[in-house]
């Protein structure tokens, strides 16, 4: 089933690029609070997913860490030059968007890979004929189901933080940086970790 192949290849090449426009969108509604002149915050998003994009459409290998990095780099020198004032504060905007959008990545790819293996054991029953399109169903299903789980964790991350930080035009102090960043670096960390293992056993 040439045809059905081909629409899991397209899928396949075709969801990190969805993955990117859902983190884009949800760094964009993170920092718009925190920012004075509101365009910082879409022009930010803009950037990140401009950057990741052509990260992931050039032919060469480039390790996904140095491409996320670079896409929130990207994303944090716009909304200083956009928004030129407190700078320690788009530096936990930034860091505390790559480190949720991280956990929401890897909680979901979990879910996903565990339900995929759970419901294609069901499926093995069926006569090879409607396999092919039986293996693409089940493959969309499980793609929209994790953008769902990707969106709802990062959603639900980052609308508890915006509601536990009160002063948002506050400037923010050295102390409060260092406090407000470790929990991400911890998350970043413990992401890293986990892709380890994942990808060693």
């Amino acid at each position: 089933m040439p045809h059905a192949e081909m629409f899991e290849q397209l899928l396949f090449y075709l969801m990190p690029v969805a993955v990117l426009f859902l983190e884009g969108y949800c760094l964009y509604r993170f920092a718009e609070p925190f920012m004075v002149k509101k365009r910082a915050a879409l022009s930010a998003a803009l950037s990140y997913l401009l950057v990741m994009c052509i990260l992931y459409a050039i032919p060469f290998y480039l390790h996904y860490y140095i491409a996320y990095i670079a896409g929130n780099l990207a994303a944090f020198f716009v909304l200083c030059i956009m928004d030129g004032r407190n700078y320690r504060q788009k530096v936990f905007i930034v860091a505390t968007c790559l480190s949720v959008g991280r956990f929401a990545s890897v909680m979901a790819e979990i879910v996903n890979d565990n339900l995929y293996e759970f419901i294609l054991t069901y499926a093995r029953g069926i006569d090879d004929y409607l396999n092919t399109y039986v293996d693409v169903a089940i493959y969309i299903g499980v793609c929209v189901i994790y953008l769902i789980i990707d969106y709802m964790i990062l959603y639900a991350g980052m609308k508890i933080i915006l509601k536990v930080y009160k002063e948002k035009y506050a400037d923010m102090k050295k102390s409060e940086l260092f406090i407000s960043v470790i929990p991400s670096f911890t998350g970043i960390t413990g992401y890293w970790i986990m892709c380890y293992y994942r990808n060693f056993y």
